[in-house]
């Protein structure tokens, strides 16, 4: 094992690097819907370079996003706003950093999920 090779490249080890916030990319994963118009997703927060994330929402095929809301905790629980109440929808959700208050650096992929309805 060598922790300036193997250790960095599995992110378990920091590397030397100073956080550069302009090039963050925002990274969010494991999107559920445990119950209906609700949906949680994990993110994480650069080694605690970044304080938190904002969401972004879409239904799948939409064109603008809706913001979900602000989180400092992972995982965040989001609120959808559902079209119609009994039937689940695709929505696509995306997030991006938080530092002091402000976005900075790169928005995430885009993670897809199902609402229950």
């Amino acid at each position: 094992y060598e922790p300036n090779t193997h250790g960095q490249a599995l992110r378990i080890e920091a590397n030397n690097a100073p956080f550069n916030p302009a090039a963050y990319t925002a990274e969010i994963f494991d999107p559920q819907s445990p119950g209906p118009g609700t949906a949680t997703c994990k993110f994480r927060k650069a080694r605690g370079a970044v304080q938190g994330m904002s969401f972004y929402g879409r239904r799948k095929g939409s064109a603008a996003w809706n913001s979900l809301g602000r989180f400092n905790i992972s995982p965040a629980t989001l609120t959808i706003p559902l079209t119609s109440s009994g039937q689940p929808e695709e929505w696509e959700l995306q997030g991006r950093a938080l530092l002091r208050d402000q976005e900075v650096g790169n928005p995430s992929q885009i993670a897809e999920l199902i609402v229950r309805g």
